[in-house]
């Protein structure tokens, strides 16, 4: 019962209860060191955007190569938008993906050298492209009908 009683805070004789009050308030107050389980799941999450960027890949070819081919069908008015998305998709295409495979791949290979930082900014750094991508495909869809529009006759 006295043991109970001593480590659920409440003190029978009434003596240091700030001694009690000092030691949760500096138990709580540690904080967490970044320790191994947080890096081996953000390396988790490395590997996981690794998987991703080959479909990222794709993507942005299969819609580089559909502004390449549709922007003729599209309306004069349009083209200049068209356009800037066109070299927007080439410069993920070419430079930007194939950069972020890189370093993902580094990142990955180097067991003994990893710097928690350097993931983090790297998973920032691809989560801020992954909502770039997601952006410039809503851009897209609203010119898809006449991107894909084809005469018949």
């Amino acid at each position: 019962m006295k043991a109970v009683l001593q480590f659920s805070g409440y003190v029978p004789s009434g003596r240091h209860p700030r001694r009690y009050r000092k030691m949760k308030a500096a138990f709580f107050a540690i904080e967490p060191r970044a320790d191994l389980s947080r890096q081996s799941s953000q390396i988790d999450r490395l590997a996981h955007w690794q998987e991703e960027l080959h479909y990222w890949q794709l993507e942005a070819t299969f819609f580089h190569s559909l502004l390449n081919i549709g922007l003729d069908n599209c309306k004069p008015d349009s083209w200049h938008r068209l356009d800037l998305l066109r070299n927007t998709f080439s410069v993920y295409e070419h430079e930007i993906l194939p950069d972020m495979k890189s370093s993902i791949e580094n990142v990955l290979s180097d067991t003994h050298i990893r710097d928690g930082l350097q993931i983090k900014i790297l998973l920032r750094e691809i989560e801020i492209h992954a909502e770039a991508l997601k952006k410039l495909k809503i851009e897209i869809f609203p010119y898809l009908s006449e991107l894909l529009y084809t005469p018949i006759w």
